[in-house]
């Protein structure tokens, strides 16, 4: 289960960081969203990938 998890977090942290690149931005949407919803995906990317590593890391503890 655990590891079901981690998968899932890491897959919504890269789709989160993905969809914070500009051009995958005008490739899905046709335009670019405001400064501050890219970084609200970047945080919201990175935290979710800090925190899979995070369960994973102490699942094995």
């Amino acid at each position: 289960m655990n590891h079901l998890i981690g998968f899932v977090l890491c897959l919504a942290g890269f789709a989160a960081l993905a969809f914070a690149m500009h051009r995958h931005q005008r490739d899905i949407i046709d335009r670019s969203p405001p400064l501050t919803t890219t970084r609200a995906l970047r945080m919201v990317g990175a935290g979710a990938l800090c925190f899979a590593l995070s369960t994973q890391h102490f699942a094995g503890s």
